[in-house]
């Protein structure tokens, strides 16, 4: 794996850590991740993580595990657009996000 891959991976590890999302079964979470790596760029799934996050945020108890990574994967099949600008993606992740607004990592309607 190139050293882009792992850090791109590693943005999206370290969002799923920061917010406990693995839930319950950690290993289903991490398979039905490794299979969206699979499918779509990881800035995709990057961003639909923290879409899912900002569309979930008042559902109490918080969504995780395997519910959580549905809804990321149907954002990902639905290509919805992104929820989030560079600044609050930078406030909800702590990363910047600068790389993943540009044309061609978003597809903009």
């Amino acid at each position: 794996m190139e050293l882009q891959t792992r850090i791109a991976r590693q943005r999206v590890l370290h969002i799923i850590d920061s917010y406990h999302l693995r839930g319950n079964d950690p290993e289903q979470f991490n398979q039905r991740l490794e299979q969206l790596f699979a499918i779509y760029q990881t800035s995709e799934i990057e961003l639909a993580i923290v879409d899912t996050l900002v569309t979930t945020w008042t559902i109490l108890p918080p969504v995780k595990g395997i519910d959580f990574i549905d809804r990321v994967e149907f954002r990902l099949t639905a290509n919805l657009p992104p929820l989030v600008s560079t600044i609050h993606y930078q406030a909800i992740t702590g990363l910047d996000g600068t790389h993943l607004f540009q044309r061609d990592n978003v597809k903009i309607n």
